[in-house]
């Protein structure tokens, strides 16, 4: 049976101590249903002007499930999702 993906697009400006937890409770929850279901955590970080890069990138290499993107400039969260 071949497992449906699920993508959770997170925007993240200024996050460095909310991303690690989001990824770690996502990691739980999906646990359960991964006979099922396939997912992919993809940030999006708006040129944060704090570590949340660093600490999406570092989760992006420890986790295959996470992606990390940073954006050139800030473009606001609604164009994160696109």
């Amino acid at each position: 049976m071949k497992r449906r993906l699920i993508s959770f697009i997170v925007p993240v400006f200024n996050e460095e101590d909310n991303a690690g937890p989001l990824a770690a409770k996502l990691d739980e929850i999906m646990r359960p249903l991964s006979e099922r279901y396939d997912y992919e955590l993809i940030f999006t970080d708006n040129r944060s002007e704090d570590r949340t890069w660093e600490k999406i990138h570092e989760l992006a290499l420890k986790n295959h499930h996470v992606r990390a993107f940073r954006f050139s400039r800030n473009f606001g969260y609604q164009r994160s999702v696109l």
